[in-house]
């Protein structure tokens, strides 16, 4: 499979308040536009193949990779809506980002089937991406028709995400990058003040979950009650720095000049979240599916 997308974007945010466009034009107060702008590209190639060992179905494996090349511009400015010109000086610009890489995925999936009454599916999956380690998840499951009509059903899944380049380098008007190590003086500056939350590099977000379940089918009906946990690490948030950190920021350079006493962003990692409850689920049909009907309630707890 071969595959490839483009995308482009442009953003403008126009202020004229004082604190936001700090500048005059011709004797009289401006109006700014905070010019964002993007484009990204992506081309892949998904190869996979399987081994039917037993010829019944009854024990395959399959395995494949996937192979992605990225390239990402970005640029920011702010401009004089009036006339169009830039106000600030080429070496006041916010940076952007100009790179591309190449990301790599392989992973293979067994599948089990010892009794026509229970069934197993585990899987591997190896994912690098230039900017972080390479991060193995598994996954297993499990099938067993312990009763007739009843099925037990139990899973294990991880899951990765690294951040995008505009979470984790990408920087903007109002937003501090992330990754503030590639602004001079910047981590060093913050690194002893306790009180500061930022100056640390984003970490890919990853989740590990467990799945249980039974299902009970009564001729055209089936009721299911089932029970999950999962538990959320490094979730990606856009969180607004208090005035300290970002009067810090600004003395360190890494806040856009011409903003004074504007609250900054920065992408950062939450804390772990676990999350669990309850699946129930009850569906079915009368009449030769003439009526259909289905019914599902979930209860759910999240803590950070």
């Amino acid at each position: 499979r071969l595959y490839g997308d483009y995308c482009s974007f442009q953003d403008n945010l126009i202020a004229s308040r004082g604190s936001l466009c700090p500048y005059t034009s011709n004797n009289r107060p401006p109006t700014c536009d905070f010019l964002d702008k993007g484009t990204a590209m992506w081309a892949g190639l998904d190869l996979q193949t399987s081994w039917d060992w037993l010829h019944d179905a009854r024990f395959v494996t399959m395995a494949g990779t996937d192979l992605r090349w990225r390239s990402l511009k970005t640029s920011h400015d702010k401009l004089n809506v009036d006339t169009g010109d830039s106000f600030l000086a080429a070496s006041q610009k916010i940076p952007g980002i100009d790179t591309s890489d190449v990301t790599i995925g392989a992973y293979v999936q067994q599948t089990w089937t010892p009794t026509p009454a229970v069934h197993f599916n585990g899987g591997l999956r190896l994912d690098h991406d230039s900017r972080f380690a390479a991060v193995l998840v598994k996954r297993l499951s499990g099938n067993w028709e312990a009763w007739k009509n009843g099925l037990l059903k139990i899973a294990y899944a991880e899951a990765f995400r690294a951040p995008s380049w505009d979470e984790s380098n990408d920087s903007a008007a109002g937003r501090i990058a992330a990754n503030v190590s590639t602004t001079p003086n910047g981590r060093d500056a913050v690194a002893s003040r306790p009180d500061l939350n930022f100056g640390s590099p984003l970490k890919p977000e990853t989740v590990k979950s467990l799945e249980a379940s039974i299902q009970q089918k009564l001729g055209t009906h089936r009721l299911l009650l089932g029970g999950f946990f999962s538990r959320w690490n490094n979730l990606v948030q856009l969180r607004q720095l208090s005035a300290a950190e970002t009067n810090e920021a600004a003395r360190n350079s890494l806040t856009a000049p011409g903003a004074t006493g504007v609250p900054m962003t920065q992408y950062q990692n939450a804390g772990a979240i676990d999350n669990y409850g309850l699946n129930l689920g009850l569906d079915g049909s009368f009449g030769f599916d003439a009526l259909q009907y289905g019914l599902t309630g979930t209860m759910a707890q999240a803590k950070v």
